[in-house]
């Protein structure tokens, strides 16, 4: 060691750290914010000697102008000087000028009731439906329905649900994708349908396989009705066409003869006659059928005419009402008359009969079995 220059010994074999950036400066002291250490002494120092000169080493940080400083502590006094006065911004409601929101009725708690309740709720419909003269009823369910109160949207509501959860099941779940339209339109348009057994035959009306064995027949039968006013078509036809009759006739020429008149009206009788014994005796439309594919088209046409066959029966229990109270008149015993001029009493009596517990029961069943309608008895012959 003493035979060396001592210009030549190095004190330090360490390198010093090479000089930080402005961008690693920035970024070391963000991190000491964020950990909420204390910044560096070196650093600030750094700064104070280079803000004089203008150095390449000053942070280009630049803080919103009115926010607050990193690091700074948090105050409360502070941020409700900085809100600018807005607690006046909300507004309590007051009790009296409060304004009730009314949802519409896809949101309502009404759009989701249950539907043994929709249920109820047809069954009323049908009821008011029935108390209305035959002529009658088809304008009174479309004035019914046109109105704009909340008892039309309850109403209106409750059918709507009932309908379609009815034919999406029956739809979806009872309907063959085998059926032809043709097979499908008489099933829709027929409301009586009877089943009776017959010898086994080769093929199947329904699903048109030659391999089926028909052990059963279908027969169709009755006359299309409106579906308002559950009326048949017919009978509407007639009542127009004998209105546009008579208003030609009146029109006629005076100087007819009666007899020639009396001729002519015994030979429409005579003709009036017979169409209407072919129409009574008209033979009803068969279709043989499987085992499985009679007890499918049984339900399809069952969740078809439910409504006609429901209100058959509502109509059938006015009329026993209405001539059961004639009868108690005519004896004197007006304390058990049901008083018809209002609907209502009449749906609180079936209610009380259970007459409509039973027929949603029933209509439940038919709901159950169209779950199960896939799954094939045992000893069916198809």
């Amino acid at each position: 060691m003493e035979d060396l220059d001592q210009d030549v010994i190095i004190e330090s074999r360490l390198r010093k750290p090479a000089k930080q950036s402005a961008f690693s400066k920035n970024l070391e002291r963000r991190r000491r914010q964020r950990l909420g250490l204390p910044s560096d002494p070196e650093e600030s120092d750094d700064g104070e000697s280079g803000s004089g000169n203008g150095s390449e080493d000053e942070t280009s940080f630049k803080p919103i102008p009115g926010a607050r400083k990193p690091g700074s502590p948090i105050s409360v006094e502070s941020d409700e000087a900085s809100s600018g006065g807005t607690e006046d911004f909300v507004v309590e409601d007051d009790g009296d000028n409060s304004v009730a929101m009314e949802l519409p009725l896809q949101f309502s708690m009404h759009r989701a009731q249950p539907l043994a309740v929709s249920f109820k709720v047809f069954f009323q419909l049908l009821v008011h439906i029935a108390c209305q003269p035959s002529h009658l009823r088809e304008i009174y369910v479309k004035e019914r329905l046109s109105r704009e109160d909340d008892t039309t949207l309850y109403l209106q509501n409750a059918v709507g649900q009932l309908r379609k959860h009815l034919s999406s099941i029956r739809d979806s779940q009872v309907a063959s994708s085998l059926w032809k339209y043709n097979f499908r339109n008489t099933l829709e348009v027929k409301p009586e349908l009877t089943i009776i057994q017959i010898d086994p035959e080769p093929f199947c009306a329904a699903c048109r396989r030659n391999s089926a064995i028909s052990t059963q027949q279908a027969q169709l039968q009755g006359e299309p009705y409106r579906p308002l006013s559950f009326q048949p078509l017919k009978n509407v036809n007639d009542s127009t066409s004998e209105e546009s009759s008579d208003e030609s006739g009146s029109g006629s020429d005076s100087d007819e003869s009666d007899g020639s008149n009396n001729n002519d009206d015994e030979e429409n009788d005579d003709t009036s006659e017979v169409d209407i014994g072919n129409s009574s005796a008209e033979p009803p439309q068969t279709f043989n059928l499987g085992q499985h594919c009679a007890r499918r088209v049984a339900l399809f046409h069952t969740l078809t005419h439910w409504e006609y066959a429901l209100f058959q029966l509502v109509e059938e229990k006015v009329l026993k009402i209405e001539t059961s109270n004639r009868k108690r008149r005519k004896k004197g015993n007006a304390k058990r008359i049901i008083d018809t001029e209002d609907p209502d009493n009449i749906v609180v009596y079936l209610e009380n009969k259970k007459v409509i517990d039973s027929q949603w029961r029933l209509l439940e069943t038919y709901i159950r079995q169209a779950g199960n309608i896939e799954a094939r008895w045992a000893g069916e012959i198809d």
